[in-house]
């Protein structure tokens, strides 16, 4: 199921947010679900990195084995009743933020760059925090 990344390293971009770290990875895939996820990372044959937005000042994104990025991974769901919201690994806060305000809900705080992915910034814990405002991951 690993394939040479051709074409999709192509659709990728495969440096950092700054244009200072170029990626190395010689396989990338873009799963679909979370059972063509799980597949790939099984038959990986090396190490395996998550590439989000790359807004990473280091390489530890990086990897001399398979990349996967998320970008498929997008579907939204909002409970408006529940005041809740389900949603994909390659969700950014764009599509996130677009996603609510068709339901007339918003976040209540929001990291200053909204093309950063949701999932990235809460399991690093970075974006939207301030001396009166939790992190994002808070809202989890």
């Amino acid at each position: 199921m690993i394939a040479e990344c051709a074409d999709a390293i192509k659709s990728v971009d495969r440096w950092n947010w700054s244009k200072t770290i170029e990626f190395t990875a010689k396989h990338l895939e873009l799963p679909r679900s979370a059972d063509e996820l799980s597949e790939l990372v099984s038959e990986a044959k090396k190490h395996v990195r998550v590439v989000g937005t790359a807004h990473s000042f280091s390489d530890i994104a990086d990897t001399d084995g398979l990349h996967i990025a998320m970008d498929n991974m997008t579907d939204i769901v909002v409970d408006k009743q529940a005041m809740k919201v389900r949603f994909g690994a390659g969700v950014t806060y764009t599509m996130l933020i677009k996603a609510l305000k068709k339901e007339g809900m918003a976040l209540p705080n929001l990291p200053s760059l909204p093309h950063l992915n949701v999932v990235g910034s809460v399991v690093t814990g970075t974006h939207g925090g301030g001396i009166e405002l939790r992190a994002m991951a808070t809202y989890v």
